[in-house]
């Protein structure tokens, strides 16, 4: 059976926290969260509570940054070392900048 890597960014939420866990061969590049001139990694740097309580906090929304190109064409370059392909998922095209990263990043491992 073949060894099939699944990459999302972290607009995905899942139906339990231990999703990741459970299923490693999902991973999640985090998008960007600014808020009052600090930049967290959602999910690394704050957690969906904290990000919560931040955000109630706040008088302006936040900015949401897509994971660049770059940060994808790492995650690509180190699964696939170790993978015979990768389905990348992502919010449409028309909303959101991470599907032409990703699209960006995968060119080089076309096969």
């Amino acid at each position: 059976m073949p060894n099939i890597q699944i990459v999302t960014d972290s607009c995905a939420h899942f139906a339990t926290p231990h999703f990741l866990h459970q299923y490693p061969m999902v991973t999640v590049v985090p998008n960007k969260i600014n808020v009052a001139g600090k930049s967290y990694r959602e999910g690394v740097d704050l957690s969906p509570e904290d990000g919560l309580r931040l955000l109630a906090a706040q008088p302006y929304a936040p900015i949401v940054h897509s994971p660049t190109a770059a940060e994808f064409s790492e995650v690509y370059g180190r699964l696939s070392r170790h993978c015979d392909g990768i389905i990348s998922i992502h919010a449409s095209r028309e909303i959101y900048s991470s599907y032409s990263n990703g699209m960006t990043a995968a060119r080089p491992f076309a096969g």
